[in-house]
């Protein structure tokens, strides 16, 4: 690439930059990002329940773009930093689209832990099965019909909320695009999951949703028992993928698991300054970002923060 080559595709991308950066600055002085609160009476449940949603700063930009969505177990617990996470990957370091971000409410932690217990006999089973019912049949419509989702949705659960994600994964797969499962509680039930899913993937030729699951340095989870049935039998399927945090706890895994997995679920995401110099033209970047939108099922512009980092 010429000398006059690589000036004139600074100059064309430095007024894309100033023009879509100042349009998101006269926004962000009405309004910068948005969380609130609903609650609503759940005829699945027979019970009121609350949830959490972050919207972030784009939301405001267009009243015709949509985001993904990221659904969130025990979310009164994980929502602050969770968002904060996610804003910081997307808005300013340009990693990931912009999500909106729903933090399910969980009454309680004995109310928690039955729903996220899958359906069995005896004291150990739970009401999984009725919490995935109220997901698909109530809170995600009402999300879908009250704000701009995209068709791509993602479910994110921790210790029991993986074992919640990682039953949902089994039993119905279709119902989300990803399923992120941190250090989840596989022990459940003398590893009942991992015997399950012996008997539904030895059926299956390829798997249907993203799998991204984790564990940190935590003793007895039961989830390389799973992870081996995976490799059994998608030993080299792209769909799922699983990381050893050894120098992690119990606790201490939940952001960076996140973190990893919406890195590795958005790879293709970021426009690096190595990655914008092999684009030909203005068009080829635009390009990029269709092709995107269209795996993501999403619509939006080109993300002004990331003009900023070229």
């Amino acid at each position: 690439m010429n000398r006059k080559s690589i000036i004139m595709k600074y100059y064309i991308f430095f007024l894309l930059s100033i023009v879509v950066n100042s349009a998101f600055s006269q926004v962000g002085n009405n309004a910068l990002i948005s969380l609130e609160r609903h609650s609503f009476s759940s005829k699945i449940l027979k019970e009121e329940r609350s949830f959490q949603v972050y919207l972030p700063p784009s939301y405001f930009y267009s009243d015709e773009g949509n985001f993904p969505v990221l659904y969130l177990m025990d979310g009164d617990y994980n929502f602050y930093h969770d968002t904060g996470l996610i804003e910081f990957l997307s808005s300013v370091a340009g990693k990931i689209p912009e999500i909106i971000v729903v933090g399910i409410s969980d009454k309680g932690s004995t109310k928690y832990r039955e729903y996220c217990r899958p359906n069995a006999e005896g004291s150990e089973g739970g009401s999984a099965n009725i919490f995935m019912s109220f997901l698909e049949e109530e809170l995600k419509p009402l999300v879908n019909k009250k704000y701009r989702t995209s068709a791509y949705d993602i479910l994110i659960g921790h210790s029991m909320g993986g074992l919640f994600v990682t039953n949902h994964y089994l039993e119905k797969p279709t119902a989300f695009d990803s399923f992120i499962a941190i250090d989840p509680s596989l022990w459940w039930k003398d590893y009942a999951l991992t015997k399950k899913a012996d008997t539904i993937f030895k059926d299956q030729k390829e798997l249907s949703a993203n799998l991204f699951i984790s564990l940190a340095n935590t003793q007895g989870m039961g989830v390389r028992g799973f992870v081996g049935v995976l490799d059994t039998y998608f030993p080299y399927d792209p769909k799922w993928s699983f990381t050893h945090y050894k120098g992690e706890n119990h606790g201490s895994v939940h952001m960076i698991a996140i973190k990893e997995a919406l890195l590795e679920l958005f790879e293709d995401w970021e426009v690096s300054r190595e990655k914008f110099y092999t684009f030909a033209s203005s068009k080829d970047l635009i390009d990029h970002y269709k092709k995107l939108n269209t795996k993501f099922a999403t619509q939006f512009s080109l993300p002004a923060y990331n003009f900023g980092l070229l």
